[in-house]
Protein backbone atom coordinates (compact mmCIF):
# COMPACT_ATOMS: atom_id res chain seq x y z
CA UNK A 1 0.00 0.00 0.00
CA UNK A 2 1.66 3.19 -1.15
CA UNK A 3 -0.99 5.79 -1.99
CA UNK A 4 -3.20 6.66 0.96
CA UNK A 5 -5.72 9.46 0.62
CA UNK A 6 -7.10 11.59 3.43
CA UNK A 7 -10.76 12.55 3.72
CA UNK A 8 -10.70 15.75 5.73
CA UNK A 9 -13.36 18.15 6.94
CA UNK A 10 -13.94 21.57 5.48
CA UNK A 11 -14.57 22.66 9.09
CA UNK A 12 -11.16 22.55 10.73
CA UNK A 13 -11.39 21.90 14.46
CA UNK A 14 -8.35 20.99 16.57
CA UNK A 15 -9.14 17.25 16.49
CA UNK A 16 -9.14 17.23 12.69
CA UNK A 17 -5.92 19.25 12.54
CA UNK A 18 -4.23 16.81 14.94
CA UNK A 19 -5.47 13.82 12.96
CA UNK A 20 -4.10 15.28 9.74
CA UNK A 21 -0.76 15.82 11.47
CA UNK A 22 -0.86 12.16 12.54
CA UNK A 23 -1.60 11.10 8.96
CA UNK A 24 1.31 13.20 7.65
CA UNK A 25 3.65 11.82 10.30
CA UNK A 26 2.64 8.21 9.57
CA UNK A 27 3.15 8.75 5.85
CA UNK A 28 6.61 10.22 6.48
CA UNK A 29 7.54 7.48 8.99
CA UNK A 30 6.71 4.85 6.38
CA UNK A 31 8.48 6.56 3.49
CA UNK A 32 5.24 7.26 1.63
CA UNK A 33 4.62 10.33 -0.48
CA UNK A 34 1.74 12.62 0.38
CA UNK A 35 -0.19 13.43 -2.79
CA UNK A 36 -2.13 16.68 -2.25
CA UNK A 37 -4.73 15.68 -4.86
CA UNK A 38 -5.64 12.68 -2.67
CA UNK A 39 -6.94 14.89 0.13
CA UNK A 40 -10.69 15.35 -0.16
CA UNK A 41 -12.42 18.10 1.80
CA UNK A 42 -16.00 17.35 2.81
CA UNK A 43 -18.64 18.56 5.22
CA UNK A 44 -18.47 16.61 8.52
CA UNK A 45 -21.96 15.05 8.48
CA UNK A 46 -22.81 11.66 6.97
CA UNK A 47 -25.16 13.06 4.32
CA UNK A 48 -22.96 15.98 3.34
CA UNK A 49 -19.75 13.95 3.33
CA UNK A 50 -21.48 11.38 1.12
CA UNK A 51 -22.45 14.08 -1.39
CA UNK A 52 -19.10 15.90 -1.28
CA UNK A 53 -17.04 12.72 -1.46
CA UNK A 54 -19.11 11.35 -4.32
CA UNK A 55 -18.34 14.54 -6.28
CA UNK A 56 -14.65 14.14 -5.39
CA UNK A 57 -14.64 10.50 -6.55
CA UNK A 58 -16.31 11.36 -9.86
CA UNK A 59 -13.58 13.95 -10.50
CA UNK A 60 -10.90 11.44 -9.51
CA UNK A 61 -12.35 8.73 -11.76
CA UNK A 62 -12.66 11.12 -14.72
CA UNK A 63 -9.31 12.80 -14.12
CA UNK A 64 -5.71 11.81 -14.57
CA UNK A 65 -4.93 10.81 -10.97
CA UNK A 66 -5.05 7.17 -9.94
CA UNK A 67 -7.38 5.96 -7.21
CA UNK A 68 -5.46 5.63 -3.92
CA UNK A 69 -4.81 2.24 -2.33
CA UNK A 70 -6.76 3.32 0.78
CA UNK A 71 -8.45 6.27 2.46
CA UNK A 72 -8.22 7.51 6.04
CA UNK A 73 -11.07 9.74 7.23
CA UNK A 74 -10.73 12.20 10.10
CA UNK A 75 -13.86 10.82 11.79
CA UNK A 76 -16.36 8.01 11.48
CA UNK A 77 -19.25 10.15 10.22
CA UNK A 78 -17.16 11.25 7.27
CA UNK A 79 -15.98 7.68 6.64
CA UNK A 80 -19.56 6.37 6.64
CA UNK A 81 -20.64 8.97 4.10
CA UNK A 82 -17.61 8.07 1.98
CA UNK A 83 -18.47 4.36 2.11
CA UNK A 84 -21.93 5.12 0.74
CA UNK A 85 -20.45 7.20 -2.09
CA UNK A 86 -17.93 4.48 -2.96
CA UNK A 87 -20.66 1.83 -3.01
CA UNK A 88 -22.79 3.87 -5.40
CA UNK A 89 -19.84 4.37 -7.76
CA UNK A 90 -18.58 0.76 -7.44
CA UNK A 91 -15.28 1.93 -5.97
CA UNK A 92 -13.72 -0.69 -3.72
CA UNK A 93 -10.99 0.99 -1.67
CA UNK A 94 -10.22 0.20 1.99
CA UNK A 95 -11.18 2.99 4.40
CA UNK A 96 -10.71 3.78 8.07
CA UNK A 97 -12.44 6.22 10.37
CA UNK A 98 -11.69 7.69 13.76
CA UNK A 99 -13.72 7.72 17.02
CA UNK A 100 -15.44 4.29 16.96
CA UNK A 101 -18.99 5.62 17.08
CA UNK A 102 -21.58 2.95 17.85
CA UNK A 103 -22.93 2.92 14.28
CA UNK A 104 -19.47 2.00 12.90
CA UNK A 105 -19.96 -1.67 13.68
CA UNK A 106 -23.43 -1.72 12.07
CA UNK A 107 -22.55 -0.18 8.71
CA UNK A 108 -22.03 -2.31 5.62
CA UNK A 109 -19.17 -2.92 5.46
CA UNK A 110 -18.49 -2.46 9.15
CA UNK A 111 -16.00 0.36 9.64
CA UNK A 112 -12.40 -0.12 10.72
CA UNK A 113 -11.72 2.77 13.06
CA UNK A 114 -9.57 4.18 15.83
CA UNK A 115 -11.07 4.01 19.30
CA UNK A 116 -10.33 6.70 21.85
CA UNK A 117 -11.17 6.03 25.49
CA UNK A 118 -13.73 8.83 25.76
CA UNK A 119 -14.53 8.16 29.42
CA UNK A 120 -10.88 8.56 30.39
CA UNK A 121 -10.59 11.64 28.18
CA UNK A 122 -13.61 13.18 29.94
CA UNK A 123 -12.17 12.41 33.37
CA UNK A 124 -8.85 14.01 32.45
CA UNK A 125 -10.62 17.08 31.03
CA UNK A 126 -12.66 17.64 34.21
CA UNK A 127 -9.60 17.08 36.41
CA UNK A 128 -7.61 19.61 34.38
CA UNK A 129 -10.44 22.17 34.61
CA UNK A 130 -10.54 21.81 38.39
CA UNK A 131 -6.74 22.15 38.60
CA UNK A 132 -6.75 25.16 36.30
CA UNK A 133 -9.34 27.05 38.35
CA UNK A 134 -8.06 26.07 41.79
CA UNK A 135 -4.32 26.33 41.15
CA UNK A 136 -4.21 28.67 38.15
CA UNK A 137 -2.47 25.94 36.14
CA UNK A 138 -0.89 26.62 32.78
CA UNK A 139 -1.87 24.87 29.59
CA UNK A 140 -0.91 21.22 29.43
CA UNK A 141 -1.04 18.94 26.42
CA UNK A 142 -2.07 15.39 27.29
CA UNK A 143 -1.86 12.47 24.91
CA UNK A 144 -4.19 9.51 25.31
CA UNK A 145 -3.69 6.09 23.83
CA UNK A 146 -5.85 4.77 21.02
CA UNK A 147 -6.78 1.33 19.77
CA UNK A 148 -7.39 0.20 16.20
CA UNK A 149 -10.68 -1.64 15.81
CA UNK A 150 -10.32 -3.70 12.66
CA UNK A 151 -13.54 -4.44 10.82
CA UNK A 152 -14.60 -5.19 7.25
CA UNK A 153 -13.92 -1.82 5.59
CA UNK A 154 -10.21 -2.63 5.33
CA UNK A 155 -10.51 -6.24 4.20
Amino acid sequence: MKRIGLINSINQINNFKERKMGYLQAMMDNGLNVVPELEAFVQPTIDDSYRDFKDYLVELINGEDEMPDAFAAVNDYIALGAIRAMQELNVNVPITGFDDISFASYSTPSLTTVRVNKRYLGEVAVKRLIEKFSENENTLKIMVSTEIIERDSTK
